[in-house]
């Protein structure tokens, strides 16, 4: 009897001591600042927030801002790191429209399309920028179901909304995967659903090109139209003006000659008119390239006027 009683009042001890332990690990960090998921997606404004960053972290480089000391890539140079400054060097440096002064960094190199040590940072950093930005992009994507709006109590606010951020979001995604193409041809694939331990598989250069040309498609009409969406973000015409980019560089990166779909995602964009000033468009026309070609602008000063009708398609 007394070993029974024994066992007993050991059993309760550590039922007793083990739940004490599972509960106290059942804690909030006490630091405000260090949000979790749970403070997050509690309200339409966390919502907003993730999708801003989507957008924010193809333009700043933290949380501070310039060089704040709290960047999102570890052990990178704010300064030098941001995404845009990055595609500048990548895409315009080495061309006849610039000069390299200085050497930091190994930019005088970049100038000469010479890659070495000193300036493989320059290569780096646009790669993780790039991948940041779609791991933004797959949590949003993640979150930001019916299913976790509805669990969520969120469903009735943003049931009119979600769809829309899921595709600017899917937009971002398919822009950076576009980038990639461009600068890397073969690289790892990802998305939403790639588990965390999950190791990526690497995708040809033609596979990545037509995974982000199904996702535009896909999205083009989930998108809000033409001038609907709040200033600065993402609508239709965004869609229509990267299709068009992708379908101008198909023949240098996947080798298929796509002009013909070019011409007609870009004649969508000028046509519109919501982001074209007037101005921009009595002196400027769209042609239907008939070779590669560095963008599909031609001004009118130097070729012959020729109407949208009396171009052949």
């Amino acid at each position: 009897m007394k070993k029974i009683i024994a066992y007993s009042f050991n059993l309760l001890f550590l039922v007793t001591f083990l739940a004490s332990c599972l509960g106290d690990l059942d804690t909030m960090p006490l630091d405000n600042n260090q949000l979790v998921s749970d403070q997050v997606y509690k309200t339409k404004d966390g919502y907003t927030g993730v999708l801003a960053k989507c957008y924010s972290s193809l333009i700043l480089t933290g949380q501070q801002g310039g060089d704040g000391g709290n960047g999102d890539l570890e052990g990178a140079n704010e300064g030098y790191s941001g995404y845009v400054r990055l595609l500048f060097y990548l895409q315009e440096m080495s061309t006849d429209n610039f000069l390299m002064p200085s050497s930091s960094n190994g930019l005088r190199k970049c100038l000469n399309l010479q890659w070495d040590a000193s300036n493989a940072s320059v290569v780096t950093w646009t790669y993780q920028r790039l991948y940041m930005s779609i791991a933004y992009c797959n949590e949003l994507l993640r979150e930001c179901t019916e299913g976790k709006l509805q669990d969520r109590g969120l469903w009735e606010e943003m049931k009119d909304e979600y769809i829309g951020y899921r595709a600017e979001a899917r937009f971002i995604r398919a822009y950076c995967y576009s980038m990639l193409c461009d600068l890397f041809g073969s690289v790892p694939y990802v998305d939403e659903h790639t588990g965390v331990k999950e190791i990526p598989v690497q995708y040809t250069r033609k596979q990545i090109f037509e995974y982000a040309e199904s996702e535009l498609l896909a999205v083009e009409n989930e998108l809000k139209a033409p001038g609907e969406n709040e200033y600065g973000r993402i609508d239709r015409v965004a869609d229509w003006f990267l299709l068009a980019r992708m379908y101008l560089n198909a023949e240098s990166w996947i080798h298929e000659n796509k002009y013909q779909e070019a011409y007609t995602y870009a004649k969508k964009v000028v046509t519109d008119g919501h982001w074209l000033p007037t101005i921009v468009k009595s002196s400027w026309r769209i042609t239907k390239p008939a070779r590669r070609s560095s963008g599909g602008w031609c001004r009118t000063d130097s070729v012959p006027k020729v109407q949208p009708e009396q171009t052949s398609t």
